[in-house]
Formats: structure tokens, C-alpha cells, sequence
């Protein structure tokens, strides 16, 4: 792999440190006290975790595109994703590549249909 990617895979794992460490701090001021405010902000820490990771990925494919081989069609797919649901898709599918390796995305597990549930919240 390239230093560019060395690096921004580096990157990569600094921002999900970063916002794991969000969403744990808010868990850990759960349990001293169950409020609505703090279940807002818990939602909202794991939902900025699963963006700012998506965000993150997308930016290593797309320093890693020939590395990847991304066809026409994948590249438009990770470029006209709109919504939370598109992004995870695309992201999860193609991102493993990086390292050699392939994830079918199941979309009719329960795991999936909980979280369409959360992101309409």
C-alpha cells in the first residue's frame, strides 16, 4: 500500500477511536442516571460514530480507487449514496477489499431491520 493510504488509514482509526470513545463516555454518564437527555445524546454519539466512520472510509477508497479496481458502476453507487442506508451499503461492501477480502451486507437479518428502525428515529 501506498504512504498516502498508510496515512490515512492511520486516520482512518484515530476517528473510530475518537468516536468510540464518545459513545462509551455518554454510556458510562448512563449509568449514573437514566434520563432522556442522556438517552438523545447516546443516540446521537452512535449515530455521529457510524457517519464520521462511513465518512472516513469513503475518503481511504477513495485514495485507494486503483488499489480497489472500483468499476464505473461502484464508483457511481459510493458517489450518489444519499442516505445513512445507501452509504452503510456500499461502504461495508466495497471497503473490505482494501484488504483482500469480501462482505455480502445481509439486509434481511434482524441486525439490519433494527438498525433501518434507529435510523428513522
Amino acid at each position: 500500500m501506498s504512504d498516502h493510504l498508510d496515512r490515512d488509514l492511520g486516520s482512518l482509526l484515530t476517528t473510530i477511536r475518537l468516536f468510540a470513545s464518545d459513545v462509551e463516555s455518554v454510556a458510562e454518564l448512563s449509568e449514573r442516571g437514566d434520563t432522556q437527555f442522556l438517552r438523545r445524546m447516546y443516540v446521537r454519539a452512535v449515530f455521529a460514530r457510524v457517519e464520521g466512520n462511513l465518512s472516513q472510509m469513503l475518503h481511504v477508497m477513495c485514495i485507494a480507487r486503483d488499489e480497489l479496481s472500483l468499476s464505473t458502476k461502484e464508483t457511481e453507487t459510493l458517489k450518489s449514496a444519499r442516505t445513512l442506508k445507501e452509504k452503510v451499503r456500499s461502504i461495508v461492501e466495497i471497503f473490505p477489499r482494501l484488504y483482500g477480502n469480501t462482505f455480502s451486507l445481509d439486509v434481511h437479518s434482524p441486525g439490519w431491520a433494527e438498525f433501518q428502525k434507529a435510523t428513522k428515529i
